[in-house]
């Protein structure tokens, strides 16, 4: 018997294998072009990050320490800073640093003065309190008032009462206006007391400068300047609140915040008494922004104090 419609069934099939072969492909195909264009994408950004951590980077030229002969300790850090060769420009209030020793841990921020307060003082007393605004952050307003006799001298000064400190210790280490006005009625007595540190113990609370001159006995009258603020204008070690802040002084470049190419800045940075460094011992300061670490300096104190001022970095 003959099957004559064999050859076309079998050819029906095959074109079926055919086109679901095609159809296989075609799929696959789509498949690995998505993956491709994924895998380049994620490529890229990888690769954009991985450059963003390679070149945001400062570079450390070097370290400077104040150097105490007497307690063979060293303080005052001045660490100078550039960009690293073909890194991006560097936003200083995000840019922060981390000071490790053998004994002490501690992060610090950029110490700057956007929206900080600032009060103009009216006039300070023997025996009124003179309200100023919360000075030590415990949301209570704090006040200042004049003080006779200041470190055994005849000269005034200025006390500030701190709430935060408690009942046991509410003042302020005294601040000397070094001059004693207790007669300025008879001549005017004329003051120009720059930015000084309110401080208790090693804490900095604000600053307070004074300027002009009072014709009333142990008065500062309202038409001098008596200026509190919570940021100093200056950056220098003796307006520097330890351990917490950091501040720098541009050597060469712009004062916008922003560390550019050919810019050099020096950072300056401090501990307390408690965490100074001692002889042959080592430490570091790590530098990092939003984004993570991006440099480190490691240096080691000298075995011998030579001078009051110590080269610490680099090494060698």
């Amino acid at each position: 018997m003959a099957f004559r419609g064999t050859r076309g069934i079998m050819g029906i099939g095959t074109l079926i294998i055919f086109i679901a072969t095609i159809l296989v492909a075609a799929v696959a195909a789509a498949v690995l072009i998505s993956t491709s264009n994924v895998l380049q994408q994620r490529s890229l950004l990888v690769g954009q990050e991985a450059r963003k951590a390679i070149t945001d980077a400062v570079e450390v030229v070097s370290i400077l320490a104040a150097s105490d002969y007497q307690t063979e300790t060293f303080n005052n850090f001045e660490v100078l800073v550039r960009l690293s060769p073909g890194s991006d420009p560097l936003q200083m209030r995000n840019f922060n640093l981390q000071y490790i020793s053998p004994t002490y841990d501690q992060a610090a921020v950029l110490l700057y003065d956007d929206n900080e307060t600032e009060m103009q003082v009216g006039s300070i007393n023997l025996t009124e309190n003179t309200t100023l605004f919360d000075l030590d952050g415990d949301g209570i307003d704090d006040w200042v008032i004049l003080v006779k006799n200041v470190s055994g001298t005849t000269n005034e000064g200025v006390r500030f009462w701190l709430t935060s400190l408690g009942l046991n210790g509410n003042w302020s280490d005294d601040i000397s206006i070094g001059r004693d006005i207790s007669s300025a009625s008879g001549a005017n007595v004329t003051f120009n007391l720059d930015e000084t540190a309110i401080t208790y113990d090693e804490d900095i609370y604000g600053y307070i400068s004074i300027t002009g001159a009072t014709d009333t006995d142990d008065v500062l009258i309202p038409s001098m300047n008596i200026t509190v603020e919570e940021i100093p204008e200056e950056c220098d070690f003796d307006l520097l609140p330890p351990e917490t802040h950091y501040c720098y002084n541009i050597m060469n470049g712009n004062d916008d915040y922003v560390l550019g190419n050919g810019e050099r800045f020096k950072i300056y940075y401090k501990v307390k008494t408690e965490n100074l460094v001692g002889l042959g011992e080592d430490f570091m300061f790590i530098f990092t922004t939003e984004k993570g670490r991006i440099s480190e300096a490691r240096a080691r104190t000298p075995d011998v104090i030579i001078s009051t001022k110590t080269k610490l970095w680099p090494l060698g």
